[in-house]
C-alpha cells in the first residue's frame, strides 16, 4: 500500500504517524440496492491521487522552455482557483457571507507572495487549500516532476553552540556519563516507528526535571543531541514540553505502561509512544495503534475483534473472503469489536457484507446533488468511460442520466435521483453477534459513512473519539495543472444535509466517549461489551 502522501496532523500520532494512502475510487454501489450512487468517494491523502484518470484542463498551457519559473506557477495557481471557484463543490457554502470576502484578500497576498518567490508554490499552495478545512480537496506534486527552486539545507548556519549554552543540546559525553547510573524512566528510549531513538537522563541545568536527548533521527529537522523533550515530575502527574516537527513546543502529560517499559506522551490530540530499548512490547502496541492488516481473531470466548484499516475496493474481496472464512465463528460468537480507527474510507460497497451481520433495521441514507460544472461533467464522462466495465448497469444509467442533466443545466445543481435520501433493508436480522462495538476515532471518508449506517443497528455501540468527518463534500475527481508538474483533486457532490447537518471537521461522535485516558481502548470495549446483560 503507498505512502507517497501527507501526513495528518490532526489526531495523529508522532513516533508512529497515521498516513493516508493513495486509494481514490469510484464508488461501484448499485443503484437498485442503495437507490443512491455515492460513486465517486475517496480515500484521504493529499499528494497521491494516482488511480483516479488524469485530465489536463481544457484550456491548459504548458510553458514553453523558455518561460520564467515564475510566470508557470502563476498560471498553475490562477488554474487552481478557477478550480475552486468553478467546480469545487463547496465553494458556495464554505466562501458564503463575510468568509468569501476573506478569502479574496488571502487568495491576493498568497498570489503576490508566490509571484515574489516561487520556490514557495507547494506550501502556499497547501495552505490555500488548507483555509477550505476539507480534506478532500487537495493538491499534490506529480512523482518525478522537479521542485521550481530546490530547496536550501535547513542545517545552514545553524548555531550549535548557542543551542548548548541555553541547555536545548548536550554533547554525547554527558550523556553517555548520565546514562551510567540510569534508574527510573532514564535509560534508552526509541519512538514505537524508530523515527527517533532517545536517551532520557538528568537535566544538567535542572535537576528537578529530566530530558530526552536525540541519539538518532530519521527527520532532517532533528539531529544528534537535541533536546527534544523535557519531564517535569509534579504532584498531580509529570508534566511534559515535548518539540515538534518544526521545534514549537507542545504541552503533554506522561503516563507509564508496560511495567514502565512504555512512555505515553499527549496532549489529548497529539500522542507520543516510547518504549525502553531492548524490551518487547509487540502485544500492547497490537492495542494501542490503528490496525494496518485485515484480520479477524478471537478475544476471548465472547468476544471476536475485526480490524478494518480501510475501505479500498480493492480490499473488498479481503473483506468478504475473511467474514466467509469466519462465518461460522461469527454466528455463534455474541460480541465483535471492530477496530475501525483512522480507516482512510474507499467505497462503500466494500463494506456491504458486513452489515448483513450488524443489520437489524433499514438503513436511511441522504443523498448528495453534483455542480455540473462543464470540467465536471468531461470528468465524469472520462471516468465512466474508464470504469464502464467495473459498475453495474444501473449505475451507468444512473451516471449518464446526471451527466445529461448537468449538461443541460450547466453550473447548476443536479441530481436525476426522484428522492433525496434512500432506504436500504436486508432480508433477515442475524441473531449473532447479538452486540457490536466500534471503535470510530479518525475513520473518514467511507469510514465516517460505515459509522453513519451502523448506528441505524440496535446491536452497534460506538466507542473513543468522533470519527475524521470527510463525509460533507464527496466524490472526487482530479486534473493536472497547467505545467503538468501539479494535480489538484477536488470533491463535486455534497451532501443533502447541508447546511443543517454538517459532519465535516466535526465527525460522528460516539456513543461511548472516551480519550487518552483509556491505556487500552480495545480492552476497555471488550469489558464493555462482556459486562452487558441481555
Amino acid at each position: 500500500m503507498g505512502r507517497d502522501c501527507e501526513v495528518l496532523r490532526d489526531r495523529s500520532i508522532e513516533g508512529g504517524w497515521i498516513f493516508y494512502p493513495a486509494a481514490h475510487k469510484i464508488r461501484l454501489a448499485k443503484a437498485r440496492a442503495k437507490k443512491l450512487l455515492r460513486f465517486l468517494n475517496t480515500a484521504l491523502c493529499s499528494a497521491a491521487l494516482s488511480l483516479l484518470p488524469v485530465v489536463p484542463l481544457a484550456a491548459q498551457v504548458h510553458a514553453s522552455e523558455g518561460q520564467s519559473d515564475t510566470a508557470a506557477v502563476l498560471a498553475d495557481y490562477d488554474a487552481m482557483l478557477s478550480i475552486l471557484r468553478n467546480d469545487y463543490a463547496g465553494w458556495e457554502n464554505k466562501t458564503a457571507d463575510e468568509k468569501g470576502e476573506a478569502f479574496d484578500r488571502l487568495a491576493t497576498d498568497t498570489r503576490l507572495a508566490i509571484a515574489a518567490d516561487p520556490s514557495r508554490f507547494d506550501a502556499l499552495a497547501r495552505e490555500l487549500i488548507g483555509w477550505f478545512e476539507d480534506r478532500h480537496l487537495n493538491i499534490g506534486r506529480i512523482a518525478g516532476q522537479r521542485p521550481v527552486v530546490q530547496e536550501s539545507d535547513p542545517w545552514e548556519g545553524y548555531d550549535v553552540e548557542a543551542l548548548r549554552s541555553q541547555g536545548r543540546m548536550i554533547d554525547a559525553d554527558t550523556v553517555a556519563a548520565a546514562l551510567a547510573g540510569a534508574r527510573g524512566t532514564a535509560g534508552q528510549w526509541q519512538t514505537f516507528d524508530g523515527n527517533y531513538a532517545l536517551a532520557i537522563i538528568p537535566d544538567p541545568l535542572n535537576p528537578a526535571q529530566s530530558i530526552g536527548v536525540i541519539g538518532d533521527s530519521r527527520s532532517r529537522a532533528w539531529a544528534q543531541g537535541q533536546v527534544k523533550f523535557t519531564l517535569r515530575p509534579e504532584t498531580d502527574g509529570t508534566r511534559v514540553v515535548y518539540l515538534m516537527g518544526d521545534h514549537s513546543e507542545r504541552e503533554m502529560t506522561a503516563q507509564q505502561l508496560a511495567a514502565g517499559d512504555v512512555l505515553k506522551l499527549t496532549d489529548g490530540e497529539t500522542v507520543v509512544y516510547l518504549e525502553r530499548v531492548g524490551t518487547d512490547n509487540a502485544a500492547l502496541k497490537e492495542r494501542l495503534f490503528a490496525p494496518q492488516d485485515f484480520s479477524l481473531t478471537r478475544l476471548s470466548d465472547e468476544t471476536l475483534l475485526l480490524r478494518l484499516p480501510n475501505f479500498s475496493l480493492d480490499n473488498r474481496p479481503v473483506i468478504e473472503a475473511l467474514l466467509a472464512e469466519h462465518h461460522d465463528l461469527l454466528e455463534n460468537t455474541p460480541n465483535l469489536l471492530i477496530d475501525l480507527r483512522y480507516n482512510n474510507g474507499g467505497g462503500d460497497g466494500a463494506y456491504a457484507e458486513l452489515m448483513r451481520y450488524l443489520y437489524t433495521r433499514p438503513i436511511y441514507s441522504i443523498g448528495v446533488e453534483a455542480l455540473a460544472s462543464k470540467r465536471n461533467m468531461d470528468l465524469m464522462e472520462q471516468l465512466l468511460a474508464e470504469y464502464r466495465d467495473d459498475i453495474s448497469a444501473d449505475t451507468i444509467v444512473y451516471i449518464q442520466d446526471l451527466i445529461s442533466e448537468g449538461r443541460a443545466n450547466p453550473g447548476a445543481w443536479v441530481n436525476p435521483l426522484e428522492h433525496g435520501f434512500s432506504i436500504e433493508t436486508y432480508p433477515d436480522v442475524m441473531p449473532f453477534p447479538r452486540r457490536v462495538g466500534i471503535l470510530t476515532e479518525g475513520a473518514g471518508s467511507s469510514g465516517d459513512q460505515f459509522v453513519i449506517d451502523s448506528r441505524a443497528s440496535r446491536k452497534v455501540t460506538t466507542f473513543g473519539k468522533p470519527t475524521a468527518g470527510v463525509i460533507d463534500y464527496s466524490n472526487v475527481v482530479s486534473s493536472k495543472l497547467p505545467s503538468g508538474n501539479f494535480k489538484m483533486s477536488w470533491p463535486i457532490t455534497r451532501s443533502l444535509r447541508l447546511p443543517e447537518e454538517p459532519f465535516d471537521n466535526v465527525g460522528v461522535p460516539p456513543d461511548v466517549p472516551f480519550g487518552e485516558e483509556i491505556a487500552d481502548p480495545i480492552g476497555y470495549v471488550q469489558n464493555w461489551l462482556e459486562r452487558q446483560v441481555d
